[in-house]
């Protein structure tokens, strides 16, 4: 009794501490997923949990490096400063590199001399001069990238200066306008027999934008831009003269103002352009494992559903399971178990019906097939009257009888068993028939004329699928 007292004892505490750790295991759950629901929250910020856009305006001065200001030893173009200006879009990836577009307004002037031939007596060419002054306005588009030398070689380090190098590609549209010098008048005059009328208008060529920025961040929102570049052009005649040496190029240098896109809302957020390269990796880093926590989350709960859905289905597959494996009795091996075999002795390997009743031989004789030379019959599956590879030795066991007496004639009788309706099985039986007639036309060549079809529904007999009744039996005639 004590035995029983104690082993009672024992399985209430092992329910007990069973319980707790399942209790345990579920609130611990819940604190996670609530933990997530916030994270999810902010999710959006923490996988862009920094800026990348900003604008930038700058304005200067630029200087046409064309042939009219190549003299030796100048290591500066001779030609008229202009006012220039020039606007920039840029998205920053990350603290060293960006991609941004560039557009630069560049109006341009200078003077020197325009270079022509004209004949003189005697047929000789002669190369002449005059002087011209010259104005021009180009417009140029252009994608480039950004990459910030300090933070290239720094990984840590203050994001006060930045010094970025810029390169990139564009299309530049440009007009220019010769004058005769001290005036404002257009050059367009005949000089010694020669047109002259250097100007031109609708220029177009590429450019490649070479240069540095150099920035100073005072704030979160704004920079201080120094900008310089050197932008080579493809094109000889910016400045009214083309010979074929050296391409027209511009050099531009001017101060700005740079406006880092921040949020408003998550003010924390800092922008690329103010973060090193360590802090920056850091940051991507906390997002990552934001998004993985969030992503295990949610594979979490639908091992949760999964789980609930198993733990129902359980039983049902168990008790399943154990039906399949109960043994249903049959004392004579005939097939037909005891709770429905009304004839339980018959011999083995008897002949018997779907309730264990043994058959006569006139049944037997009706079941293998209906025919003088005791032909074999075609059984089909349940309601279908397509053919079985088994089928193939009695089609042509019948083939060979037709090919010996040209007089034979055959007579297909179609059967169906007690499943269905009287007119399911009506048509049933007809298309079993007409299969076996159409198989031993196409296949083995038998007169159609020789086969008469007739369906004959139907057997009564047991109310299920009995395997006997779905055939078609064959009757060999004399004509």
């Amino acid at each position: 009794m004590r035995k029983n007292y104690v082993v009672c004892l024992c399985v209430l505490l092992l329910c007990g501490v069973t319980s707790s750790a399942f209790a345990a295991k579920k609130n611990s759950r819940k604190e996670i997923r609530d933990s997530l629901k916030k994270t999810e929250v902010d999710i959006r910020y923490l996988r862009e949990k920094c800026n990348h856009w900003s604008i930038a305006a700058h304005v200067g001065v630029g200087f046409l490096d064309g042939d009219q200001s190549q003299k030796y030893n100048h290591i500066f173009p001779r030609t008229f400063a202009e006012c220039s200006f020039g606007v920039d879009v840029e998205y920053t990836f990350n603290p060293i590199f960006g991609l941004y577009l560039e557009y630069m307004r560049n109006p341009y002037a200078g003077k020197g001399s325009y270079e022509y031939y004209f004949k003189a007596n005697g047929g000789y060419n002669y190369l002449q001069k005059t002087p011209i002054e010259f104005k021009g306005l180009s417009h140029t588009v252009n994608v480039g990238l950004s990459v910030n030398m300090l933070n290239l070689f720094y990984r840590y380090r203050k994001q006060v200066v930045g010094l970025y190098v810029n390169t990139g590609l564009g299309m530049a549209f440009y007009e220019t306008t010769a004058y005769e010098p001290g005036t404002t008048d257009v050059m367009d005059k005949i000089l010694n027999g020669a047109h002259i009328a250097p100007s031109f208008k609708n220029g177009r060529c590429m450019v490649i934008p070479v240069g540095f920025t150099l920035e100073y961040n005072p704030t979160r929102y704004l920079a201080i831009v120094w900008n310089s570049q050197y932008r080579l052009h493809t094109k000889d005649n910016w400045d009214c003269m083309q010979k074929a040496q050296n391409n027209d190029n511009f050099l531009y240098t001017g101060l700005g103002l740079r406006w880092k896109i921040n949020s408003v809302k998550y003010k924390e957020r800092k922008h690329v352009r103010d973060m090193c390269a360590g802090e920056f990796e850091k940051e991507m880093g906390v997002a990552m494992a934001a998004a993985n926590a969030l992503t295990i989350n949610n594979i979490t709960n639908k091992i949760d559903t999964l789980s609930d859905r198993v733990d129902k289905i359980e039983p049902k597959v168990n008790e399943l399971y154990n039906e399949s494996q109960r043994v249903i009795p049959d004392s004579d091996l005939d097939g037909v178990p005891d709770t429905r075999d009304k004839e339980p002795n018959t011999p083995e390997g008897s002949f018997v019906n779907y309730y264990g009743e043994a058959l006569t031989a006139e049944e037997i004789q009706k079941i293998l097939g209906e025919s003088g030379d005791n032909m074999p019959a075609i059984y089909f599956e349940l309601g279908s009257s397509s053919l079985n590879a088994q089928s193939a030795v009695v089609f042509a066991d019948i083939a060979r009888k037709m090919y010996k007496d040209k007089n034979l004639k055959l007579e297909l009788r179609g059967y169906c068993d007690y499943v269905g309706s009287e007119a399911f099985n009506q048509g049933l039986s007809v298309r079993r028939a007409e299969t076996v007639r159409n198989e031993l036309v196409a296949k083995y060549g038998i007169d159609a004329k020789r086969i008469t079809v007739i369906g004959m529904g139907r057997i009564q007999g047991p109310t299920d699928n009995f395997l006997p009744n779905r055939r078609c039996d064959f009757l060999l005639k004399k004509k």
